[in-house]
This record gives structure tokens, C-alpha cells and sequence, in this order.
């Protein structure tokens, strides 16, 4: 009677295993639901869990992130102590226009080492110069100034906690699709959701360039510092940016400075 049993148990499973036309239209929509998951759920719930963040997540990531670049990456700041005051200075004046106030920002001078000229911004408002950029910037204190003024657009933009929760929604809708799929080929698939997260972040940037030159404008500053950064990287560093632009985070150089200068000068013309 167990063997019986059985057996009428292995032929249902069996039955539902077999390929028919019904399992084709299942498939078709289970394709279909992750596109549409991944469309528009994981964004809604990225926007959901930025509102929901207390202030002390971002505060811990970042004191994380910091101390790990500091012990692998970074080292002290070699700039003299009035060059880092007068810059700092500056910053806290961009900063003192912003939602989050001069006292949400902390600037961070640093050796960048092996990541040469940068800069970069953490979630809690935490910014990091780097001796080589305000180096290769010269006696252009303005384009530094841009510079810090697009860092301090990605915290306002809150654009790092954004790409750490969709990296998340991504990675956990692609095991919820493909449950244990094996370490190879999740891999591949985690890496194929990062590609085509690219766009994403290239218009990141593009929002980072546009704030920093509003924020500059408005506190009466150079609009157009930025684009001679630009100008700088493509001139003196070779970063033109023309190849492999599909696999970059960031915009082509030769557009970011065209539409760039175009938004300056419409900023500008309103006046």
C-alpha cells in the first residue's frame, strides 16, 4: 500500500516535470514578474528604505569605510596646513547653503596613493580630497571647489545609500529567482545585474554635475570650475573617456564637459 502510494506520488511529479505548452507561458511569466520586480518594486523599495534609514547606518558604514581606506589605500595628508585650512574653509561655505548644513559635512584630506587624483563622498556627508587633485588643480582653487561641490550633490542626492540598497534588492531578487544556483553562476549573474545597473550611476553623475554647478552659482561662485577639471583630466591625465564608455560609472568626459558648460550657461542666462 506504501509503494502504491508512492508511486501515485512520483507520477503527479512526474507529470508536472514533463514540458508542456502551459510550463513555456510559465516561464514567460516568471520572466516577466523579475522584470517588472526589478523595474519598478526594487526602486520603490530602495526610496522606502532611504526614508526609512536612521542616522546611525550611514554614520557606521561610513567609519567602517574610512577605516578600512585608511589602512589599505590612503595615507596622511602631505598639503600644507594653510592650503588645507583655505580649502576647508570654502567647503564649509558650499556646505552652509545645503539641506544638511555646514555642520552635516566633514571634509577629509588624504594621500591618495595608488587612487591618485580623487575625490569621493561617504553617506553620513564624510568628503575625502586627496593631495593629487588639489595638485593637479594648480593654482585653480575654483575647480577644487567644483569638485567638492559635485561630492557634496551625491550625499544631498543620498546617491551611495541608493546604490547600496539596490545592489541589495538586485542580489536578492536574483537568488529568489534562482534559489541555490551555484557559486559560478551566480557570479556571473550578480556581475551581469552590476552592468546593467551602469546607466544608473552614469545618471548619478550627471545629477552630481548639475547640483554642483547650481551650488556654485548660488553662492557666487565659478558655474563653470568643474568643466576645467574636466578639461583638466582629458588634457593632462588622457582621459577623453571615447573607449569602453558602456563599462564606466561615469559619462564620457567630452559629454560631461559639452553638457556640462551647456547647463552653466543656462544657469546663467536666467539671471
Amino acid at each position: 500500500a506504501a509503494l502504491r502510494r508512492h508511486r501515485r506520488r512520483s507520477s503527479r511529479a512526474h507529470e508536472l516535470e514533463r514540458f508542456r505548452p502551459r510550463l513555456a507561458v510559465f516561464v514567460l511569466l516568471v520572466v516577466a514578474l523579475a522584470v517588472a520586480v526589478y523595474r519598478y518594486a526594487v526602486p520603490a523599495l530602495v526610496e522606502l528604505a532611504i526614508v526609512l534609514t536612521p542616522p546611525v547606518v550611514p554614520r557606521l558604514l561610513s567609519q567602517s569605510a574610512m577605516i578600512s581606506l585608511d589602512q589599505t589605500m590612503l595615507e596622511e595628508s602631505k598639503l600644507a596646513d594653510d592650503r588645507r585650512q583655505r580649502i576647508d574653509l570654502d567647503f564649509r561655505s558650499l556646505a552652509g547653503t545645503t539641506r544638511r548644513g555646514a555642520d552635516g559635512y566633514s571634509l577629509h584630506f588624504r594621500d591618495g596613493g595608488s587612487i591618485g587624483a580623487n575625490a569621493f563622498a561617504l553617506p553620513d556627508g564624510t568628503v575625502v580630497l586627496t593631495d593629487q587633485l588639489v595638485e593637479l588643480a594648480g593654482n585653480d582653487g575654483e575647480a577644487v571647489l567644483g569638485v567638492l561641490a559635485h561630492e557634496i550633490g551625491h550625499v544631498e542626492h543620498e546617491h551611495s545609500l541608493r546604490r547600496i540598497y539596490r545592489a541589495v534588492g538586485v542580489a536578492g531578487l536574483i537568488m529568489l529567482i534562482g534559489g541555490d544556483i551555484g557559486a559560478g553562476a551566480e557570479d556571473m549573474l550578480v556581475q551581469g545585474a552590476a552592468l546593467m545597473s551602469l546607466s544608473y550611476s552614469r545618471d548619478q553623475e550627471r545629477d552630481a554635475d548639475r547640483f554642483a554647478v547650481e551650488l556654485m552659482h548660488a553662492t557666487g561662485r565659478d558655474p563653470l570650475a568643474i568643466v576645467r577639471f574636466f578639461e583638466l583630466l582629458r588634457d593632462r591625465l588622457g582621459d577623453t573617456g571615447e573607449f569602453g564608455s558602456f563599462l564606466s560609472t561615469h559619462p564620457p568626459t567630452a559629454e560631461r564637459i559639452a553638457e556640462t558648460r551647456r547647463y552653466a550657461e543656462e544657469i546663467a542666462a536666467r539671471d
